[in-house]
């Protein structure tokens, strides 16, 4: 017997039930043709093509790391007492690929429930504006709809001048 022969404890029988449940509900989307469930398979097999490719090659990457660099060689560049040159050397190395996207130390990454993006340190300034412009729009308008259906105003809406 398949399941008689996996013994799991109860935090990894959730794991598994959770994880069932997210296929099951990628499959129904399909079937029923549920745009957002779709979208979120489509998501999930994208992300996992692209850590399938890079993922052995990181590992090989890491190992190699290992084997062919002196463990005290990593300490004395980067460890405390490396100063500027090790600064020189983290940021180096810290310019990485995300997803496909270049991250360069300055960069700043922003994450929500949508997902993930990587702000170019020289664009920060002018996102942020941006940002703050569609903040005060969305506070305004549900300010607007607070009012109109009769809620109380939360920290959520933008204070009005007769506050």
């Amino acid at each position: 017997m398949f399941w008689g022969a996996i013994r799991m404890n109860q935090r990894s029988w959730i794991k598994f039930a959770v994880l069932v449940g997210y296929l099951a509900f990628i499959a129904i989307s399909a079937v029923i043709d549920y745009s957002p469930g779709k979208e979120i398979g489509s998501n999930f097999m994208y992300f996992w093509f692209d850590l399938i490719k890079v993922l052995p090659f990181a590992f090989v990457l890491i190992g190699l790391l290992e084997v062919w660099v002196d463990r005290k060689t990593v300490e004395r560049h980067l460890g405390e007492e490396s100063g500027a040159r090790g600064y020189l050397w983290v940021m180096v190395l810290s310019s990485i690929t995300v997803g496909g996207v270049f991250v360069r130390p300055g960069d700043v990454i922003v994450a929500d429930g949508d997902g993930v993006i990587v702000v170019p340190w020289e664009k920060v300034k002018a996102v942020g504006e941006f940002a703050a412009e569609v903040q005060a729009g969305d506070s305004a308008g549900r300010r607007k709809l607070y009012e109109k259906i009769g809620l109380p105003l939360d920290f959520t809406v933008e204070p009005d001048e007769r506050d």
